[in-house]
C-alpha cells in the first residue's frame, strides 16, 4: 500500500480501491460506494454477439468461422466486451475489438476479400450493420435482468431494505442505466444512418464507390 501523502500519527486513512465497478467491488469487498459508479460496466458475451452478427449478415458456418479466424489475427476476439458508464472515448460507450469483430462479420463478401488481400482489419466503427448488431445485443441483455428501472427504483425507496440486498439492487441498477442510455446512443445512430441512406437515395444516381470499413492498422 502507498500512501499519496504524508500521515500524522493518529490521522485516518483512507483505502482506495482504483477504478473497480460496484459490482466487483461488492464481489470482493462486500460494499459498495457511490464513489465508484462512475466504474460500472455490463459486460456482452461474444458468444452472442458472433451469433448475432452472423444471423444479421446470413453468414454459413464456415463462413462464419472463417472470418473468426481471420479476427481473431488481430486480437479482437476476447470472452466479453465492456460497456462502460463513461464514454471510452467522445464518440463511444464500447470497445474498439467488439466494433471491429461486429464490422469484420457483418462486411460484405468482396470487402472481406479486399481486408485479407490489404491484411488490414475492419474499422472500430459504428456503421447501419455494427449498431444493429449491438442494438439486439443489448436489448437481449437487458432482458436477463427480472425487473426493470422503475422497479428497482421503487425497491430503493423502502427503508427496510437495507445491507448486502440493498448494494445488490444499487449494483443491478446502474447495469440497467448504462445498457438504457447505450440503447439510446444506438438508436438515434440508426435512425441517423437510416435518415442518410434515403437523403442518399433521393439524389441524382452516379457511379458507385464500393466502401469497405478496413482500418490501416496491421498486425
Amino acid at each position: 500500500m502507498v500512501a499519496l501523502k504524508p500521515i500524522r500519527k493518529g490521522e485516518e486513512i483512507f483505502n482506495d480501491y482504483g477504478p473497480l465497478p460496484r459490482s466487483d467491488l461488492l464481489r470482493r469487498y462486500g460494499y459498495v460506494t457511490d464513489n465508484y459508479k462512475k466504474y460500472d460496466v455490463v459486460e456482452l458475451g461474444s458468444g452472442e454477439i458472433v451469433q448475432l452478427a452472423a444471423e444479421y449478415s446470413q453468414l454459413q458456418l464456415a463462413e462464419k468461422n472463417t472470418r473468426l479466424e481471420w479476427l481473431d489475427g488481430f486480437q479482437v476476439l476476447e470472452d466479453g466486451y465492456d460497456i462502460t458508464r463513461q464514454p471510452i472515448d467522445e464518440y463511444y460507450y464500447f470497445d474498439e475489438a467488439l466494433l471491429s469483430l461486429i464490422n469484420g462479420l457483418t462486411m460484405d463478401a468482396n470487402c472481406f476479400k479486399a481486408s485479407i488481400t490489404a491484411d488490414k482489419p475492419p474499422k472500430s466503427q459504428l456503421n447501419l450493420a455494427v449498431a444493429s448488431v449491438l442494438g439486439k445485443a443489448i436489448r437481449r441483455r437487458q432482458n436477463d435482468y427480472a425487473t426493470s428501472i422503475a422497479e428497482d427504483n421503487a425497491l430503493l425507496r423502502f427503508t427496510k431494505i437495507q445491507g448486502r440486498r440493498r448494494m445488490a439492487i444499487e449494483v443491478r441498477l446502474g447495469e440497467k442505466e448504462i445498457l438504457a442510455s447505450s440503447l439510446d446512443l444506438i438508436d438515434k445512430k440508426v435512425a441517423s444512418l437510416v435518415e442518410d441512406t434515403m437523403a442518399q437515395d433521393d439524389r441524382p444516381s452516379k457511379k458507385a464507390k464500393t466502401a469497405c470499413n478496413s482500418s490501416a492498422r496491421k498486425r
